[in-house]
């Protein structure tokens, strides 16, 4: 927190020092247009280093939409306790765009930390992946989403036919402290016949004591859905190996031969 209010006094700063200068030794904003900073240093880009606008409330809920192939959480509107980062992003078309700050939000009933955050996209996007590596199952049947850890469900969403995607039920952009979650304990060496014994008993487990590559892969069908991909395919099967969050994506395309 104290390097963040360091940065962002430089900010402040550096904002007023840039207008002192003419124009000729002012730098431009690329984001903005105006002298005297720069991108990595714009109010209108990053609002959290103006000092002229008040901390946000903690308790607003705001629009987030699940999506299951980000591989981070990104959010438009600033999350609480925001603090400097640095980090690319490339979006499909393989646009590259900075992150200069991340934050916490919460999701439901699950606190969220090191959410990026990013103005110029448009909406807030939940990345099923890193639920899913924090322990979570996630499962959509009948246009309804549910995240649920332990048979507790933690999260909820449903489909927006508007936007044709899946709205998350209550996103705050709050500060409160992440939950911990508990790592699996791994249990001491044993005979060769006992550690068979064990990883059989695993596989019925849902949340296993002991994972290694490829002993534990979770299936997510996706699909079918209005947009299709460039080969015409309109579903995805998702397959993640728990031990190692190995992630690998088929598209499903019917029309297409066998091989």
């Amino acid at each position: 927190m104290a390097n963040y209010q360091k940065f962002k006094a430089n900010a402040v700063e550096y904002h007023s020092k840039g207008k002192g200068k003419s124009k000729k030794e002012r730098v431009k904003c690329t984001h903005c247009g105006k002298l005297g900073h720069e991108e990595d240093l714009c109010w209108k880009l990053h609002p959290n280093l103006n000092p002229n606008i008040k901390d946000q409330d903690e308790n607003k809920v705001v629009d987030a939409y699940f999506d299951s192939c980000a591989n981070k959480h990104f959010f438009k509107d600033a999350p609480a306790d925001l603090r400097p980062t640095n980090a690319v992003v490339y979006t499909a078309d393989g646009t590259s765009n900075p992150i200069y700050s991340c934050g916490k939000i919460k999701i439901g009933e699950i606190y969220v930390d090191n959410v990026f955050h990013q103005p110029r996209f448009e909406k807030n996007l939940v990345s099923g992946i890193e639920l899913m590596k924090e322990g979570f199952k996630i499962t959509m049947e009948n246009d309804l989403l549910k995240v649920e850890k332990g048979g507790q469900t933690y999260a909820t969403g449903s489909y927006d036919s508007k936007e044709d995607l899946i709205k998350m039920d209550q996103v705050k952009l709050t500060a409160a402290p992440a939950v911990v979650l508990k790592k699996p304990q791994i249990d001491q060496p044993k005979t060769e016949a006992k550690l068979l014994n064990q990883r059989m008993k695993n596989i019925q487990r849902e949340n296993p004591t002991e994972r290694k590559p490829l002993e534990i892969i979770e299936l997510d069908i996706q699909g079918p859905f209005k947009l299709k991909a460039h080969d015409g395919s309109s579903s995805n099967l998702k397959l993640i190996d728990k031990a190692t969050g190995y992630l690998k994506r088929n598209y499903c395309n019917p029309n297409l031969p066998r091989k």
